[in-house]
């Protein structure tokens, strides 16, 4: 009984170490979008007015466990490879951006013994821009320890722009 007990004890020590060291390092990642449409619009010599593509910045911010900097291995959008660039964010609350729909102010803070991380996106060269709404889902593929992970968004927030002229 008494043997019977101890490796019971001991199978769960194990158990509990194998889920510890397993366990992913983002505990929650959020999308944003800010559409900037262009200021004055340039015209031809005959007054015409010369399109002007519209711009979307995209960036994400991660919550991820400790304070290591995440290992990125890549970020897509709809399958399409980003650019991205990591970068710290100082401890405390962090405003994203106002909301485009209500001008909500997103403020976002990291749980205890967490950071957060802002991530800017831009597009590969050669690869489709994508417009404000159209990105169905965004995948983030990183490593913690030895394995390797997906991290899923299905949605991204539309935030104001600065106005531009």
């Amino acid at each position: 009984m008494r043997k019977q007990l101890s490796m019971l004890a001991f199978s769960g020590i194990m158990c509990m170490g194998l889920f510890a060291q397993t366990s992913p390092a983002i505990i929650k990642a959020t999308a944003f979008c800010i559409t900037i449409q262009p200021g004055m619009i340039p015209v031809d010599d005959n007054g015409n007015p010369r399109p002007r593509p519209i711009q979307v910045e995209r960036f994400l911010y991660i919550e991820c466990k400790g304070v290591e900097k995440p290992q990125i291995m890549e970020i897509t959008g709809n399958r399409i490879p980003f650019n991205y660039q990591i970068m710290t964010v100082a401890p405390g609350i962090v405003s994203a951006g106002k909301r485009m729909l209500d001008g909500k102010d997103i403020q976002l803070v990291a749980r205890k013994n967490c950071r957060l991380w802002k991530i800017d996106l831009t597009h590969k060269a050669g690869t489709t821009i994508f417009p404000a709404t159209e990105i169905k889902q965004m995948t983030i593929q990183y490593r913690s320890g030895k394995k390797t992970y997906a991290f899923t968004l299905n949605n991204e927030t539309e935030i104001r722009g600065f106005e531009r002229y």
